[in-house]
C-alpha cells in the first residue's frame, strides 16, 4: 500500500515508469512518491513477480532528507550476454541527477552515486556489453552520461546537442526532456523537441541524435 488512503505513508504518487528484470523474471514500477510537505519526497519501487497480478508493497529505492527529488526513470540490463545481466537502474535529480542500482530484482537499492552533473529528465538505456547511458535535458540542450562498470561509477557528462525551443501557445506545459531507448545492435536514440530546423523559431520539430558509444552523437 502507497497512498495515505485507506493506509500507506504518502499522499499521492507521481511519474510512474515501468521496467522489466528477465534474470529475476520481475516487473518493476518506479515512482515519485509524494506527501504534504515535500513535492518529491521519495523514490520507490513496486514489484510483481507473476506477471503484473500481483504486486507486493514497495521498496524505498531513497527517501528525501528535505530535498526536492523529480522526473524518476527505470530500467534494467535484458541483454544475456552482458557482464551486468539482470541490474536494474533507477535514475531521478535534485537537480542533481542521482542513480542507484539493483543485483537482485529491485528487493535492495544500492546509494545514490552522480557523475557530478545537474538537469531533468534523464532516461537510462543499457546498450548489449552492459554500458548504461543517461540522456537528459541540460542546460541549453540536451547531454548524456554513462556507465562502463555496472553502475559503480558514473563517468561525466557530455554534450549530445545544443537546443532552442518555441513556448507553447495555450499555456501548455512543454520542456525539451529527451526519450530515450536502444536498438538491438547497440545504437541508442535519443529525440526532443526543438525549433532549431526552422527560421526564427516559429515552432518545434521532434529531432533526434544516435549513438553507438554514449560519447560520440551524430
Amino acid at each position: 500500500t502507497i497512498f495515505a488512503t485507506p493506509a500507506g505513508p504518502w499522499a499521492r504518487i507521481s511519474d510512474p515508469a515501468v521496467a522489466y528484470d528477465p534474470l529475476h523474471n520481475v516487473w518493476m514500477i518506479s515512482t515519485l512518491a509524494i506527501d504534504d510537505s515535500v513535492s518529491g519526497a521519495a523514490i520507490l519501487t513496486s514489484r510483481s513477480t507473476d506477471g503484473g497480478l500481483t504486486w507486493g508493497d514497495p521498496v524505498t529505492t531513497s527517501l528525501s532528507s528535505g530535498t526536492f527529488y523529480d522526473k524518476n526513470w527505470i530500467t534494467c540490463d535484458t541483454w544475456p550476454q552482458s557482464p551486468h545481466y539482470g541490474n536494474c537502474y533507477q535514475e531521478w535529480d535534485e537537480p542533481t541527477l542521482y542513480m542507484s542500482t539493483s543485483t537482485d530484482g529491485g528487493l535492495t537499492w544500492g546509494p545514490k552515486k552522480s557523475a557530478s552533473t545537474s538537469g531533468i529528465g534523464g532516461q537510462p538505456v543499457v546498450q548489449p556489453d552492459g554500458t548504461v547511458v543517461v540522456a537528459y535535458e541540460g542546460g541549453a540542450g540536451i547531454r548524456a552520461f554513462r556507465s562502463e562498470d555496472g553502475g559503480n561509477t558514473w563517468l561525466a557528462s557530455v554534450a549530445v546537442a545544443s537546443g532552442s525551443e518555441h513556448g507553447v501557445a495555450g499555456n501548455l506545459r512543454t520542456s525539451p526532456l529527451p526519450s530515450a531507448e536502444v536498438a538491438g545492435d547497440g545504437r541508442i536514440y535519443v529525440a526532443w523537441q526543438d525549433c532549431g530546423f526552422r527560421n526564427g523559431c516559429p515552432s518545434n520539430d521532434i529531432v533526434y541524435s544516435t549513438s553507438m558509444d554514449g560519447v560520440a552523437w551524430t
